[in-house]
């Protein structure tokens, strides 16, 4: 079917199907996927190590035809060079639902079966109170220069000492989640 701005509110879903799609005759694998509730978006299906795999570009609503396809182009071409879209989508919301907070919690609940009461105090407060402007941040977001301006903050309002307790906390917090 030869997709076009103006063909793409119109199209239906035949026969009460769940979803639909509908697929570009200019550009191979490229189509809209009409669903029961309403919503429309591009899709691209590509082939990769012999699996059919779809690939969601984005909204109808929100992208016009033509950047769609710009950017259905652009993956064709990531995948003609090896990579699989699909597979680092997934990778990056994966990376992006392991937040700071979520890690830090983590890593204060095992520490209080092995530490001394004053210790899992002191670790409770640098990871709540002195890192507590990382928390919303992916793990894998937070760079050194981000620590470096944080520990200058901390340093300034609580002193030295406290950074560097602070930093010692922040390492150990690090190098526990990469042993896992």
């Amino acid at each position: 079917m030869k997709l076009t701005q103006n063909v793409i509110p119109r199209l239906k879903i035949n026969n009460g199907k769940p979803d639909q799609i509908y697929f570009d005759d200019d550009l191979s694998g490229f189509g809209v996927r009409l669903r029961e509730g309403g919503s429309r978006k591009y899709v691209l299906h590509y082939r990769l190590g012999g699996l059919l795999r779809r690939y969601t570009i984005g909204s109808a609503d929100v992208l016009t035809l033509d950047e769609a396809r710009r950017k259905a182009r652009r993956v064709l071409v990531a995948i003609d060079d090896g990579k699989d879209p699909t597979t680092e989508k997934a990778t990056k919301r994966a990376a992006s639902a392991l937040t700071f907070s979520r890690v830090a919690n983590d890593y204060l609940e095992v520490c209080g079966n092995t530490l001394k009461p004053n210790s899992l105090e002191s670790y409770t407060r640098h990871v709540n109170r002195d890192w507590k402007p990382l928390h919303g941040l992916a793990v894998g977001a937070v760079s050194r220069s981000t620590v470096a301006a944080r520990l200058r903050e901390i340093a300034r309002g609580n002193g030295p000492v406290t950074a560097n307790r602070a930093r010692a906390t922040l390492s150990a917090m690090y190098a526990w989640a990469i042993a896992l």
